[in-house]
């Protein structure tokens, strides 16, 4: 029970600020992408596991806000290369900044041991659920 609250209340968090930012999570995942290095349609389809029709209406939607703008590929001009755009790396910035913040906040007052406990204890929690996913799966 105290998982699922945890996670409505980092839900709840992450909405305001895609809100505030005027992004959506799919946008701040492709900007996560794209900020590593810039990508085709293909490659972009290949790491998100997203279909293409997907994909190209997302980026589409994110190129008429100014997030990202394609490219022609040297080697070849048929193909485009999709760029993080200032505006777009910005806004990643801005949100990474706001999830750093939002985390140091929330330990502020805990000691060093208390983050390490909870460290060990969240690694043994996922260990655990990870061993029942592949026991189910198996």
């Amino acid at each position: 029970m105290a998982l699922k609250q945890l996670q409505q209340v980092q839900y709840n968090f992450e909405q305001q600020l895609y809100q505030k930012l005027t992004l959506r999570q799919a946008d701040i995942k492709l900007l996560m992408y794209l900020n590593s290095a810039d990508q085709t349609l293909l490659e972009l389809c290949r790491q998100t596991n997203l279909d293409m029709s997907t994909l190209s209406r997302q980026l589409k939607a994110m190129a008429q806000r100014d997030l990202v703008i394609k490219q022609a590929v040297q080697n070849d001009r048929r193909k485009r290369r999709f760029v993080i755009t200032k505006l777009g790396r910005s806004k990643l910035n801005d949100f990474k900044s706001a999830m750093q913040d939002y985390e140091q906040a929330i330990f502020a007052n805990w000691s060093a041991e208390e983050k390490q406990l909870l460290k060990v204890l969240l690694n043994r929690l996922i260990t655990s659920s990870e061993r029942l996913l592949t026991k189910k799966g198996g």
